[in-house]
Formats: C-alpha cells, sequence, structure tokens
C-alpha cells in the first residue's frame, strides 16, 4: 500500500514533463514535509523485476534518484531533453518508451520509501485502536490522494483482530506524511508486469514499486 501510494502520490509528480512552471512550484512548496522522522524516496532501476533497468531508452545508464531526501524534495525523473530544459548536469535515466512506435517519456522505474529503524512487531504494539490496510482496491492522487482499502484488519491493544470493511480514505498527500510516527526496518517491492503503468497513451509499461510498514497516527476521513 505504501508502495502504491508513493508511485502515484510522488513519482508520477516528480515525472519532470508532468510539471508545468506553476505544478513545479506547488510540488516544491507541498513537498517542505513537516515529518516526525525523516523520509527518503527513491527511483532506482536496480530494485524489483518489472522495474529493474541498467540503461533507459536513450542509452543513458539508469540512476538511483532520491526523489525526496531527508523529507525535502531533492530531485525530479528526466530524460535528455527535460535534463537540458532544466539546466541538469545529465538525465536521470527515465527515458522509456511501451515499444518503438513511441517516444520516450519519463517513466519510473522502481519507486520506494526507504525503510526506517523500526521492527513490524513493536510497531503494531503501539497501536491501541486502528487499522491494518494490507490491500487496497484502488489508490490515486497527486496533491490529494485517494485510497479505497481491499482488506483490512482491526488492531487494538496491538493486536490484529477480525476483518473489517474499511471506508474510503482521502485528503492531502502531505498531511498523511506529516502524519508519519514510523517506518518498518524492512521493506517490500511490488512488481506491476501485466497491468502496468499508465500515461500519455502509453499503457502497461512494467514498473516496481514499494515501501516499508508505515505507521501513520491519522487518516482523515475526507478532504
Amino acid at each position: 500500500v505504501s508502495g502504491i501510494f508513493t508511485h502515484e502520490c510522488i513519482g508520477h509528480l516528480a515525472e519532470a514533463d508532468m510539471n508545468e512552471e506553476y505544478i513545479r512550484k506547488l510540488f516544491k512548496e507541498n513537498y517542505m514535509i513537516n515529518t516526525r522522522l525523516s523520509i527518503n524516496v527513491v527511483d532506482s532501476g536496480k530494485v524489483g523485476v518489472s522495474g529493474r533497468l541498467a540503461y533507459d531508452d536513450e542509452g543513458i545508464l539508469k540512476k538511483d534518484t532520491y526523489i525526496v531526501k531527508d523529507s525535502r524534495l531533492n530531485q525530479e525523473l528526466t530524460t535528455l531533453s527535460e535534463a537540458i530544459d532544466m539546466k541538469c548536469m545529465c538525465s536521470t535515466g527515465n527515458a522509456r518508451a511501451v515499444d518503438y512506435s513511441h517516444e520516450p517519456i519519463p517513466r519510473m522505474t522502481t519507486t520506494y520509501i526507504e525503510s526506517g529503524n523500526c521492527k513490524k512487531e513493536d510497531m503494531f504494539r503501539q497501536i491501541k485502536n486502528g487499522i491494518y490496510i494490507k490491500t487496497v482496491k484502488q489508490c490515486s492522487g497527486h496533491f490529494y490522494y485517494s485510497i479505497i482499502p481491499n482488506v483490512a484488519y482491526e488492531i487494538k491493544d496491538g493486536k490484529i483482530l477480525r476483518p473489517v470493511i474499511a471506508p474510503k480514505i482521502s485528503g492531502r498527500s502531505i498531511k498523511l506524511f506529516s502524519n508519519i510516527v514510523a517506518l518498518s526496518n524492512e521493506i517490500e517491492i511490488y512488481d506491476f508486469i501485466k497491468i502496468g503503468c499508465g500515461k500519455k497513451n502509453q499503457n502497461n509499461l512494467p514498473v516496481s514499486f514499494g515501501g516499508p510498514y508505515v505507521l501513520i497516527k491519522e487518516m482523515p476521513l475526507g478532504y
């Protein structure tokens, strides 16, 4: 779930061709995150299966790019043309096309939140009353997110109990990040192979995403 959220609410906004000047300004302002702990978001071609990429479709070596570093926007994902327009030193190696008939554009590879230092079991023990969202039916968003849980469980006094029907959760992405209080010391990576990622009529691009277990103090029901 943390991986899908990261893909939708940070990864897509970091793709340089998505960001007209006013959106880029909003992105930078919104991701000056006042978090309780340091959050890093990485796009890497060395992790996962479907998102693994040594060289992009312009022949550029794929770098590990810190989109968010220490809870601050650090770098966008670029092709050669975006790198030149933005006066960067070089491309991040994110030029990808679904096939030969399409132009390479900035796309993610494997995007994930780096691990923290808390054991998963200790995170659950901290929760007196809460919900464990294991999988989602749908997750969408940029500056605002919308999550529809699929499999979810009640947490009571640190113990995972009965399955529950959790409501749709939505709000400002920046608010969700500011409510993160712990990250597990392990991460899980998932692969999007059959469905893939869609953008600008280039659908089903293989990507991967993931992250640690995330303990969030509060997720408001609505904007």
